[in-house]
């Protein structure tokens, strides 16, 4: 390079009247500088940039305009931290940036979509004193738009832009009005459109362009094509950009017949089809499920020159992947790097997706590490696409923790992560949290689309919440949240899925006459909803009318109709489909098999259903459950328990494990010849069989097959045997290369290496309250082999003998009444190996202060000989409760005069009351113990009322209602409600005694949770109301209406005889009236509104937990039926 001259060093510069005025030399400087952007000369513009720098007048030389230039031209270049350099060196040399240069390093910033240092930069810009330009506050409102911000902060910005001085121009307008789109705002942007207008601006093409593209994103293409004809009736011509906005519009919403007029109009009006036109049509077919049409287009694009881009190949990799073919999906990312192109975050996330679809759940993992490895940080959109991967897996619990941590990465949630995690919850049913969420949304001006109401009613139909999913469906017709295509197709969905004939048809035939949203998923649901009631004629009119319009169809639809022709006895046409289905290069999976496989077995056809299985295994698709209890249940159902217990084993081997349908099958085989001694026998061997079987596990088998059997007195012939030894023979061979020949007496004889000697416990909980509530939860957790801490061993301390409802938990039960402070010292302190104490009882008194003392005694017994006895002891877990905030039993519906308690939602750092409460005494004992031994830690817990198992337990809340619903029954009286009208009407909320065990284990473990305390509920909440008809629904008794001033205690006085009655003719455990029914604290929980708190606390401190409480009041009442304490 030629070396540059020197500029001269005078003081005009210099006093000689020859040289330029300084002013004119940076006027120079800076044209040079504009010249050299304007050719892209970056590296020489840097040269010239250093050559001044490093001149002693370089202060004088150097102003705002020449810097921001600078900045901006790197920020275009992608180098941003070059940029950031250069400002910060600039700062430290004393140079006094401008209102320009910040908008410059702004501007280089967003348009490198590094969009919070934008903001950061924006605000750092404000706090220096500078007052942003009309670009600056343009900048940033496309930032905003960007960044999907909440349109309340987007609309705040504007009014601080006016607030200003600043008056909104053009480009303003527009980009508000594009800021619309995200969030489908159509109602807001026809205002800011109005707005423009009124303020004399006229919109242009720009405005236009955006303004339909937010209809066409709120899948409105009607509207969208009605914006169109208003722009040109102004007199402006559609653009490109114009014309594929709204091919857009009409593909998202399977419009394919306007979509290609569209295309049409702009090849005569002298526009020709670019990339993005193409990619448009071609996405938009092949999620319609139309496949040669979607091909017919990329094979026209390459036809007419036209490149594919990134965004093609992106579409091509998605067809191929959602269709299960792999190798041309693989072969697409090999014609990316041939044809030059660089796959993006949108290619990643595609594949992502489609593992995720294909249940590769290994690869997602994969996938995302070498996106990070290759440089690719995760974005908004990376986290929406993991969450929903990760729910459709069935990985709800990892679906969340992905959306805590795109929270904790500073990403503002936006409308596509609210339906991600929407998605994620309705495939778990858990409606009342879909509600929830939905609710803030609505908080946090987050507009929701169709997309989120589709989800909420794939929420209630998973749920079964029927009458919530009919209420959203009449809205939905109604017009009052739309009606598109897509809400209806959902309709179709959810009906389908709930086997609601007339609903589902009701929505497709609106659907169809509706003329947009039908796609190759709705006519799979009609296909499936057909074929599942036997409707073969129905089910052809759908396939002919999917053949007459193009639709391709799918392994679903073909797996459908397989289903349907096998249960209807038609196993050579459900083969044929079978074959078909390989003849056309689709790879069947799990369920094509399956339902073969199962329609054979079920009618005596083993050797046909050995051969399927053969396929198969072939064909590397890999046997699951389902496969494996087919076998099982068809030996057993032939007394042939040998082979099926061999075929137990080999699942087991295989890593599949059995479910209680794979241990009933031979519980019922062994039944139903009258052989209870043998079925006794193999639920009591169970554990040699599988030894992770818990106990809870054996007691279902026990309770489901076993007792079920014995009640009844019929003996079921078994029919002539239609499976052949050599059959079953080559059969076990298929599922292993050896012959499953060992037999279940060879588990009693040898054990295997890894059971040899005593079992190794990394840690050893005590239990203090083993049999109340929340300990009973505890002793059934605890030792499952994938409790986190584990494996754990465990004591269980009660004051009683141990009850037979707890008899199955595998503890070492230990009776002892800790308020004896002699037995407990000579009963605990031989427990030397205790690594975490798990504090859960109390007792009641007649007065808080006495609660106080003994309550106290109590803790302190146990803590006295603990602390110094067991050497290894690393935390403690005390239980309290919600009591902490309201106050004691005894203070309870006292006015706020007499007794001021704390006003909901109650959060864990609230002072005290200065009231006695033995909580307080409680805590203060705990920490005053703690003290006294170095590392030991400690977390407390306050549920609200809990929902659990313990006849024991003195705040017994489903177990009393439990008995209160049994006496209704017995009776035949209606079940009253023994409440206030705020308890009936209001919003409760409650705890499940399971949730508040994983949340006592989580603080044990959890480094994070140490020396805290935290609140358990939840999560959702309920009304008394609703839930009263559940009660009454599970007992089979009428529910009354509400009525004022009723007590349970006072209706259940005197009613002994009958629970006597009850017990006797049921032949329930023999338990007294006043054991098993609380009805003071009944009464207490219903006597006013909840006081409902905050889990927060324990969200951000990594608990994520969360129960549906009406799914956990059921199986509650459920375990109580279960354990014969009702009928």
């Amino acid at each position: 390079m030629v070396p540059l001259p020197p500029l001269p060093t005078s003081s005009r510069i210099g006093g000689d009247k020859s040289e330029l005025p300084v002013d004119t030399l940076c006027a120079d400087i800076l044209g040079i500088f504009k010249g050299l952007r304007f050719y892209k000369k970056l590296d020489l513009a840097m040269s010239v940039f250093h050559w001044v720098r490093n001149r002693r007048d370089w202060g004088l030389l150097l102003n705002g305009s020449i810097v921001s230039v600078i900045i901006s031209f790197l920020g275009k270049e992608g180098r941003v931290s070059a940029a950031v350099s250069l400002f910060d060196n600039l700062e430290k040399d004393s140079f006094r940036v401008d209102a320009y240069v910040y908008t410059s390093l702004i501007s280089a910033f967003a348009g490198n979509r590094r969009y919070r240092e934008a903001v950061i930069v924006f605000k750092r810009m404000e706090e220096e004193g500078f007052k942003p330009t009309l670009v600056t506050y343009n900048l940033m409102l496309n930032v905003y738009g960007k960044m999907s911000m909440p349109w309340n902060k987007i609309t705040a910005m504007l009014d601080d832009m006016r607030s200003s001085g600043v008056v909104p121009d053009a480009y303003t307008y527009n980009t508000l009005i594009s800021c619309c789109r995200r969030g489908s705002l159509c109602e807001e942007a026809g205002r800011i459109f109005e707005e423009m207008k009124f303020a004399g601006i006229t919109p242009d093409k720009v405005t236009y362009n955006a303004f339909l593209d937010v209809y066409g994103k709120a899948r409105r293409p009607k509207e969208a094509l009605e914006i169109l004809c208003e722009m040109e009736i102004n007199g402006f011509c559609p653009s490109i950009v114009t014309f594929n906005s709204l091919i857009s519009a009409c593909t998202r919403d399977c419009l394919f017949d306007e979509a290609m007029e569209l295309k049409n109009k702009m090849v005569e009006k002298g526009i020709e089809p670019d990339v993005f036109t193409y990619t448009t049509l071609f996405s938009g077919f092949e999620k319609a499920g139309k496949d040669e049409s979607a091909m017919r287009v990329f094979e026209e694009m390459r036809s007419a020159g036209c490149k594919p881009n990134i965004c093609t190949y992106n579409a091509l990799i998605k067809m191929h992947g959602t269709r299960g073919r792999i190798e041309e999906m693989m072969k697409v990312l090999e014609d990316i790097q041939t044809c030059g192109c660089t796959p993006d975050t949108s290619t990643w996330n595609t594949i992502l997706t489609v593992f995720g679809k294909n249940g590769m759940v290994t690869e997602v993992t994969g996938v995302f590490k070498e996106m990070k490895r290759t440089g690719f940080v995760a974005e908004r959109d990376t986290f929406n696409t993991l969450i929903s991967v990760y729910s459709r897996s069935g990985s709800l619990d990892q679906a969340m923790v992905v959306y805590k941590s795109m929270l904790d990465a500073g990403f503002t949630p936006d409308i596509s992560s609210y339906n991600a995690a929407l998605v994620a919850l309705a495939r778990g049913g858990h409606w009342e949290q879909s509600e929830k969420l939905l609710g803030e949304m609505k908080d946090r001006q987050c507009k929701p689309n169709e997309l989120t109401y589709s989800s909420l009613l794939h929420s209630y139909a998973n749920g079964k919440a029927i009458e919530q999913m009919h209420a959203l469906a009449e809205e939905i017709y109604s017009g009052a949240i739309g009606n598109s295509g897509l809400l209806l197709k959902t309709l179709v969905l959810v009906h389908s899925k709930n086997n609601l004939l007339m609903e589902a048809e009701r929505a497709f035939l609106e659907l169809r006459r509706k003329g947009s949203g039908l796609d190759i998923t709705s006519l799979n649901a009609m296909v499936s909803l057909y074929g599942k009631r036997g409707m073969i004629s129905k089910a052809n009119e759908i396939m002919k009318f999917m053949s007459e319009n193009g639709f391709t169809p799918t392994l679903a639809t073909y797996n459908s109709l397989m289903y349907m022709y096998s249960r209807s006895g038609n196993f050579e046409k459900s083969e044929e489909i079978l074959r078909d289905i390989l003849a056309k290069g689709v790879k069947p999976d799990v369920i094509s098999y399956n339902t073969l496989i199962f329609a054979y077995a079920r009618n005596g056809g083993m050797r046909e259903a050995s051969r399927v299985l053969k396929e198969m295994t072939e064909a590397g698709v890999v046997p699951n459950v389902i496969t494996y209890n087919t076998f099982v249940s068809s030996c057993a159902a032939e007394a042939m328990f040998v082979e099926a217990i061999d075929v137990i084993r080999h699942m087991i081997k295989q890593g599949c494990k059995p479910d209680n349908r794979t241990y009933n099958s031979i519980v019922d085989g062994y039944c139903k010849l009258n052989r209870h001694d043998k079925a006794k026998a193999f639920v009591n061997d169970l554990c040699m069989l599988d030894p992770h079987v818990s106990k809870d596990e054996e007691h279902r088998v026990a309770d489901s097959g076993l007792k079920k059997r014995n009640s009844s007195a019929a003996v079921l012939a078994i029919p002539p045997s239609a499976i052949h030894s050599q059959c079953l023979g080559s059969t076990l061979e298929i599922f292993s290369s050896n012959a499953l020949s060992e037999r279940l007496i060879a588990l009693r004889e040898k054990k295997s290496d890894e059971d040899e000697g005593p079992p190794k416990y990394q840690s050893v909980a005590l239990i203090i309250g083993v049999t109340g509530i929340v300990g009973n939860s505890l002793a059934e957790i605890l030792p499952l082999s994938d409790t986190p801490g584990g494996p754990w061993k465990v004591y269980g301390v009660a004051r009683s003998p141990r009850p037979t409802w707890n008899a199955d938990h595998p503890i070492d039960y230990i009776q002892c009444d800790i308020s004896d402070p002699d037995l407990t010292q000579s009963t605990l302190s031989p427990l030397t190996d205790v690594t975490h104490l798990f504090y859960t009882t109390w007792t009641n008194r007649s007065n808080e202060t006495e609660n106080c003392q003994a309550n106290g005694a109590m803790l302190r017994n146990v803590l006295s000989t603990l602390i110094p006895n067991a050497p290894n002891l690393q935390h403690i877990c005390l239980l309290t409760g919600r009591k902490h905030y309201s106050g004691p039993f005894e203070l309870a519906g006292k006015d706020k005069l007499s007794f001021p308690a704390h006003d909901p939602p109650f959060h864990e750092d609230l002072p005290r009351l200065d009231v006695p409460n033995f909580y307080y005494t409680l805590e203060d004992i705990l920490l005053e113990e703690v003290e006294k031994k170095e590392g030991l830690t400690y977390s407390i817990h306050r549920p609200g009322v809990i929902f659990g198992f313990s006849p024991h337990s003195l705040m017994n809340m489903i177990g009393t209602l439990c008995v209160y619903a049994a006496i209704c029954k017995h009776e035949g009286v209606p079940l009253r409600f023994p409440g206030s009208k705020a308890a009936w009407e209001g919003y409760s909320d409650a705890s499940d005694a399971d949730l508040i065990a994983e949340h006592q284990i989580w603080a044990a473990v959890d480094p994070y949770a140490k020396n805290e305390a935290f609140n358990c509920s939840n999560g959702d909440v309920f009304k008394w109301k609703h839930f009263w008809k559940v009660l009454g629904e599970q007992f089979g008794v009428e529910c009354g209406e509400f009525e004022e001033g009723l007590k349970l205690e006072d209706m259940m006085k005197g009613k002994e005889g009958v629970w006597e009655e009850i017990v006797k003719d049921n032949g329930l455990v023999e338990t007294k009236l006043e054991e098993v029914g609380v009805w003071w604290f009944v009464d207490l929980v219903f006597s006013g509104e909840c006081k409902l708190d905050s889990m927060n606390k324990s969200k951000e401190h990594g608990f994520l937990g969360f129960r549906n409480s009406k799914s956990s009041f059921i199986s509650w009442i459920d375990k109580v039926k279960a354990y014969r304490i009702v009928p």
